[in-house]
């Protein structure tokens, strides 16, 4: 059965889009330490496809920004990750120096 006629027997309108205004937005992922306003984030995504393309509130959101979270007071992410590498072993082992300890932080 096609999913118009589907639609259409348990009374919705196949040709109105829903108003999902109303409606509020969890982000529960992100790709740190990558900033919110670099176009392969994961929150430059959800506010392209999720609040702009479905007209969702921004206001109602609750995004995930990586420039505001996890780092030292008077840090940023372009100070703790200068090179623009991250070392994800710094997960396992322990910092060889001051820099490497912030990243590990």
């Amino acid at each position: 059965m096609p999913i118009r006629r589907e639609l259409e027997q348990a009374g919705v309108d196949s040709g109105r889009k829903p108003d999902l205004a109303s409606l509020h937005f969890v982000q529960i992922d992100e790709f740190y330490p990558i900033p919110s306003d670099r176009e392969n984030s994961f929150c430059s995504y959800v506010e392209r496809f999720y609040l702009q393309g479905f007209g969702l509130d921004p206001a109602a959101a609750m995004l995930i920004r990586c420039e505001a979270i996890g780092l030292p007071r008077g840090h940023t992410l372009d100070t703790v990750w200068a090179d623009g590498n991250v070392d994800l072993s710094l997960r396992y082992r322990g910092a060889e120096n001051g820099r490497e300890q912030i990243q590990k932080d």
